[in-house]
């Protein structure tokens, strides 16, 4: 990525505080949901993955369906792909949880080491012309978005064998800090993380802004692969490590409750955030795509997830499950009573 000058501070932001970062602490959080999945069905008496690769089917087939038919960004197919390798690797007796995770870290930096020098010489192969492909077809009628879309999605499944050693260890990660009782106290076992943390904030953060400047300014063409699958497998842990010992101190409650009433009705919340932006974005709805400059989107992405918090916020004090979180459950548990309360009805949670 070769950044214009009056987007350098933009693009600083992006590859120093976003870029990776969110989608390394959510599939850490799917480790964790997979653990919990898997310590309910050990409780229950029940095999292990048994009905869990269900779940993972349905959420391989909802990702597809929303990637291919409403936004190519989906994250779900590749989480669904990662949940049945790990699934099957937690099985195993004695699995060296931790040491799996570390060995796969250190692929995933070479990886983006590898991909970030090789960068100026992919130009060709990436395509110079992707962008302007993308936006006609964001900007045609909807059976070109569709085609973008699907062709999109068979690219994404084909490029996992890049992403899938970054996804499998922040999976087992996520399952190692359950197993460990992090999540459940994350105060009282901080001295399982805390060398973590202190490597992630005092090698990884200097580097990725380091990485960051490099590549806003023009000079590391592919460097931002080396932000994404190598740097990141030591900032996202941080990251999420900290927000945990923060939300158990307490001491921002107020602060944390709404965000904690949006995840209880987590997948409602997603899909509803795609209908609302596409309909701003697309030629369906208003149609503003590549027409307005990034602040102006910011804001309006900022607004959408907004007016979900405040719909999270009434609806979760009605104690039903989200729509979509209950339909979820007929058919990845038809043999279980349903409960109330939407937490833990979306994929990789308890319940």
């Amino acid at each position: 990525m070769v950044a214009r000058p009056d987007e350098f501070g933009w693009n600083m932001a992006l590859l120093t505080l976003v870029s990776g970062k969110f989608r390394g602490m959510l599939a850490i959080l799917f480790g964790i949901g997979l653990a919990m999945q898997f310590g309910k069905r050990r409780f229950w008496g029940e095999a292990w993955p048994g009905s869990y690769m269900r779940r993972t089917a349905l959420l391989a087939g909802l990702g597809l369906i929303h990637g291919v038919f409403l936004w190519s960004g989906d994250i779900l197919l590749t989480y669904a792909i990662t949940a049945f390798i790990v699934a099957i690797l937690v099985g195993q007796p004695n699995m060296p949880v931790l040491k799996v995770a570390y060995a796969l870290a250190g692929l995933s930096m070479l990886m983006g080491l590898g991909l970030a020098a090789a960068g100026p010489f992919m130009g060709d192969l990436m395509g110079a012309d992707s962008l302007k492909r993308e936006q006609a077809a964001m900007m045609g009628d909807w059976l070109s978005r569709l085609e973008f879309r699907a062709i999109f999605q068979a690219k994404a499944v084909t490029s996992l064998i890049f992403f899938l050693p970054q996804a499998i260890g922040f999976f087992l990660y996520g399952f190692w800090l359950s197993q460990q009782g992090v999540i459940a106290d994350p105060l009282g076992k901080w001295h399982l993380v805390r060398r973590h943390v202190a490597i992630g904030l005092g090698v990884g953060v200097p580097l990725n802004i380091l990485m960051a400047w490099a590549v806003a300014s023009g000079r590391a063409v592919g460097g931002e692969m080396f932000i994404e699958l190598g740097l990141n497998m030591l900032v996202a842990p941080a990251y999420l490590l900290l927000v945990l010992r923060w939300v158990a101190s307490q001491r921002a409650k107020a602060l944390t409750e709404p965000f904690r009433r949006m995840g209880r009705i987590a997948l409602t919340c997603y899909l509803l955030q795609t209908v609302l932006c596409t309909a701003y974005f697309y030629e369906w709805g208003l149609g503003f795509y590549n027409r307005t400059g990034w602040q102006q989107d910011l804001m309006v992405v900022l607004g959408v997830n907004a007016l979900l918090m405040v719909l999270a916020w009434f609806y979760s004090g009605t104690g039903r499950q989200g729509p979509v979180e209950a339909l979820w459950r007929r058919f990845a548990e038809p043999t279980r009573p349903a409960e109330s309360g939407g937490a833990g009805a979306g994929p990789g949670t308890p319940r």
